[in-house]
């Protein structure tokens, strides 16, 4: 679909969490917005039950939101949405889906079946924080931060 405001509306409507602050409030032509329908029974109206959002970064694609309804978690819709961006987008030029990671561990379980190559993932901050110095440098000057000097 083309990720009007309306059909972004109805995908924040079966997200996780409607109030994210970080779901997109607009796509741009080169995002990838894909939705889907049951149909309804009888005279009722389809309903949307899973939708995807996927988005340009280099040469692979990032999945920046991936949601069901319970309907359409019992359908599998997820694992269908990836494999219909796989099949729809595998002469686009992208090399991949970057599907991130979730610090959800149910999630995580989820994705992990998906990857291609595993890479460590901290669900908790670690109880000894890493201590981060200035050394080997004498000053912040010696950093170059925001500029560099041309001699």
């Amino acid at each position: 679909v083309k990720g009007t405001a309306a059909e972004l509306n109805a995908i924040r409507e079966i997200w996780y969490n409607p109030n994210d602050p970080n779901f997109p409030q607009s796509v741009s032509e080169k995002d990838y917005v894909y939705m889907v329908y049951a149909p309804g029974e009888g005279s009722a109206k389809a309903e949307l039950v899973g939708a995807m959002i996927l988005i340009p970064v280099g040469r692979h694609l990032f999945l920046n939101n991936l949601t069901a309804t319970e309907a359409g978690k019992n359908m599998q819709i997820q694992s269908v949405l990836l494999w219909h961006a796989v099949n729809a987008l595998k002469d686009s030029g992208y090399t991949y889906i970057d599907v991130g990671v979730s610090y959800r561990p149910n999630l995580y379980r989820f994705f992990k079946n998906w990857a291609t190559f595993h890479y460590p993932v901290i669900f908790y901050p670690p109880k000894i924080l890493p201590q981060i110095q200035f050394q080997p440098f004498l000053s912040r000057k010696d950093l170059l931060i925001g500029e560099v000097n041309e001699k």
